[in-house]
């Protein structure tokens, strides 16, 4: 989508369906522009983006504290007794917000509500799409398939 992300260049590709919508590229020069100040500027970190949809085997991701992961295999879904929908725990550090708000090694998240909306997690990449977009809340609800059942979590952000 975006001609050089880890760099910092987040124009969209030319042929981009952003453009048959109307999107336009604006320039891309603002920042430090003092060729004295720009040597002693330090560039920053660019996060890697996260996107629905790109699953990467065996990648693991931090979740308020946690660790989780997508679910992948078979026998994953057997153990779990679950589809490969939703976003698997792996680790849960005792202290962390994640264990403050309830979660367990084993758990799997299957979605998120706000607002009286429900929103599915398809994997652990989305999961952490829909946690950064709804920190306006004190709290995030998610819903966890644990022992054959369905219950409700609250995680703290703070």
């Amino acid at each position: 989508m975006f001609i050089d992300a880890p760099r910092g260049d987040f124009r969209v590709r030319p042929g981009s369906p952003a453009h048959k919508i109307g999107f336009k590229n604006f320039p891309m020069n603002f920042g430090v522009e003092s060729p004295r100040l720009r040597r002693l500027a330090k560039t920053p970190e660019i996060p890697a983006l996260l996107t629905a949809g790109r699953v990467v085997p065996g990648k693991t991701y931090d979740f308020s504290g946690a660790t989780i992961k997508s679910i992948e295999t078979l026998g994953e879904q057997s153990a779990l007794g679950t589809d490969k929908v939703g976003a698997l725990v792996v680790a849960v550090p005792e202290g962390s917000k994640a264990a403050r708000g309830g979660l367990k090694k084993g758990d799997v998240v299957k979605s998120v509500d706000v607002a009286g909306s429900n929103f599915p997690v398809d994997d652990a990449p989305l999961l952490l799409v829909l946690q950064a977009s709804h920190k306006w809340q004190q709290k995030l609800h998610i819903n966890v398939f644990r022992d054959h059942k369905m219950i409700k979590l609250e995680i703290p952000y703070e």
